[in-house]
């Protein structure tokens, strides 16, 4: 202060320092908001394995071929409800229009399931579960 004259060149780094540190903070914490906010509504993937085959069937359909289906189980079959299956985008298939068998929530349950002449099948089977979730366990073209 040799002029008289007060410098205050100081004190606007200081600021704008404090002011960049406030404004990150605050946009970390409304993205942080955002995206914890967010992941409440996954669902976990249930583990449960059914596998099919393609089978000549007498008496299955009128072109005497099937599906086999089997449950082979695994973790989450305990809390499995029921099997659907459908096939080629038709309606579910009831027990009473399987071949033989059933596809049931009991790990080895088998059934077999009539497909028409096309070549071309497409075999989607759906679990659901006690908790009210569903989940495709097998989607397969043959």
């Amino acid at each position: 202060m040799i002029n008289g004259e007060k410098k205050d060149d100081a004190v606007s780094p200081v600021i704008g320092s404090i002011l960049l540190v406030a404004i990150t903070v605050i946009i970390a914490a409304v993205i942080a908001a955002f995206v914890f906010g967010m992941t409440g509504d996954i669902q976990t993937t249930k583990v449960v394995a059914v596998t099919g085959q393609k089978v000549v069937a007498p008496g299955c359909g009128d072109a005497g071929v099937g599906i086999r289906l089997t449950n082979h189980g695994g973790k989450d079959v305990g809390s499995l409800h029921k099997l659907e299956v459908r096939i080629n985008e038709g309606e579910p298939i009831d027990i009473e229009n399987a071949c033989s068998g059933e596809l049931t929530p009991h790990v080895g349950s088998v059934g077999v399931y009539p497909v028409d002449g096309v070549d071309r099948h497409h075999v989607v089977v759906v679990g659901h579960f006690v908790d009210g979730t569903q989940q495709v366990v097998l989607d397969t073209r043959w």
